[in-house]
């Protein structure tokens, strides 16, 4: 077989470049079989775990120098928003696994020179005790949260308007619990916490329909009528028919039926059928159906005067204190048996007479009048003047209003004069008697200013009325 120059020259240096090849294709077996064997049982020079150097460490010192290298701060600072709350690694339950980030330390790409080259960045691995942290965590969340508001009506004037829900906003408790085992794998010690957004239970269109009722409840043509004459609520009038409940208002027959015998006073008669004509008054409301109601006399049955005077107390006093007799003594809860019974007041010749009195002056009247209460010893009613102007500590404490402790208290001792004694409680979660000392002693029942129908009925016996 004949072969030219040229193909002798190209077949050497085939021979070489596969000579060469196969020596670089040696060469780096050997380099990785040396690597291999070299780094069997260490990490690689570049490992690092949470961006702390942990190289060349045999797999029986690891756990060691992890223990070492400063994996685990003394404390994380949680950040949301403007607050801050620095807490230790105890306070949240976690604790640095050992084991699992020894064996992710281990890992290695499957090529040993990559591992010299593409240096291990791995991340500790924590545990956490999920009580502990909801507990150090959820604190923080409690102090941050912003509740939602919900949607409601509110009466502006005469004008019920809508109240517009509020979204809430508050750390998101899982995902922070989340971020923090992240930022301690990934070996930072300040933790900004993620937030969600919190729903409003009521919503806007929710409110949309009672809102409407109501708008459309004061537009109910209602007229009240006595010989030839008639009173029109006007539409301010009727918003004061209401109560708050919740987040809306509903009629309240009280504040009806102390219209109606306000229009009676006003026509000059005591209105005989006021509850029917606040019955009909709400259906009417409630139907959104016209009404003309006519009002039916009573002769008042019994009629009290009383006069006002001050001891110790700075006359100025006295105009609030008329104004609150007249509106207690009238209201249809009251010891005027809707209107069978007038107090009236007068300067001269009254059964019996309201003293506004100092607290250091109460013991003059008699012994049974201290500085700390009202009393009464006939023909006086004695308002303690320090109750008159802070209630009690228990009425306080238990939410009740100013006023409606001023209606209690006159009709308490004003029910002494009418010939009650002290009454008790009937029973746990009911309405205190007025006769009771609500003052000092509720005895399980709740706050009530005004006689129970109990004390009225006794009161309409004694009078025969």
């Amino acid at each position: 077989m004949n072969f030219s120059v040229r193909e002798i020259i190209q077949n050497t240096k085939v021979r070489r470049v596969l000579k060469v090849a196969s020596a670089v294709v040696g060469v780096f077996v050997l380099l990785n079989v040396g690597l291999l064997l070299a780094f069997m049982g260490r990490t690689y020079p570049g490992t690092q775990v949470a961006g702390k150097s942990i190289g060349s460490v045999t797999k029986g010192s690891l756990p060691r120098a992890l223990q070492t290298a400063d994996l685990v701060p003394d404390t994380l600072q949680l950040v949301y928003g403007t607050a801050t709350l620095r807490v230790t690694l105890s306070d949240l339950g976690v604790r640095l696994d050992t084991d699992a980030t020894a064996k992710r330390a281990m890992e290695r790409h499957w090529l040993p020179v990559v591992n010299l080259f593409a240096a291990s960045q791995d991340e500790a691995v924590f545990l956490a005790d999920a009580t502990k942290m909801d507990k150090a965590v959820g604190g923080f969340v409690a102090a941050n949260t912003k509740p939602a508001k919900d949607a409601g009506i509110a009466l502006e004037g005469s004008d019920f308007t809508l109240v517009s829900a509020v979204p809430g906003i508050r750390p998101h408790l899982k995902e922070s619990k989340q971020s923090i085992l992240a930022a301690l794998a990934g070996g930072k010690q300040v933790v900004s916490l993620p937030d969600e957004r919190l729903r409003p239970a009521v919503t806007d269109s929710q409110m949309a329909g009672p809102l409407k009722a109501l708008q459309e409840q004061q537009k109910v043509a209602v007229g009240f009528t006595y010989n030839g004459k008639t009173a029109n609520p006007s539409k301010g009038e009727v918003a004061g028919w209401y109560d708050q409940s919740g987040n809306t208002y509903v009629l309240a027959d009280a504040k009806v039926k102390a219209y109606v015998l306000q229009v009676g006073k006003n026509f000059g008669i005591r209105v005989k059928n006021s509850n029917e004509a606040a019955a009909a008054t709400l259906a009417a409301l409630e139907s959104k159906k016209p009404l003309s109601f006519t009002l039916e006399p009573s002769p008042i049955a019994k009629t009290f005067t009383y006069c006002v005077s001050a001891t110790g107390v700075d006359a100025s006093h006295l105009s609030g204190l008329k104004g609150k007799l007249q509106t207690t003594f009238a209201d249809p809860r009251g010891w005027g048996l809707e209107g069978a019974v007038a107090f009236t007041e007068v300067t001269t010749g009254c059964n019996f007479t309201v003293a506004l009195t100092a607290a250091a002056l109460m013991p003059t009247y008699g012994a049974i009048c201290d500085s700390l209460w009202s009393c009464m010893v006939p023909p006086n009613v004695v308002i303690n003047f320090d109750r008159w102007q802070g209630a009690s500590d228990s009425w306080n404490a238990a939410g009740g209003s100013l006023d409606d402790y001023r209606s209690m208290v006159i009709n308490h001792e004003t029910g002494h004069w009418l010939g009650f004694y002290h009454a008790n409680c009937g029973g746990a979660g009911q309405s205190a008697p007025v006769m009771q000392q609500q003052s000092i002693d509720l005895q399980g029942c709740t706050f009530n200013p005004w006689p129970t129908v109990g004390e009225r009925a006794t009161l309409a016996s004694r009078l025969g009325i």
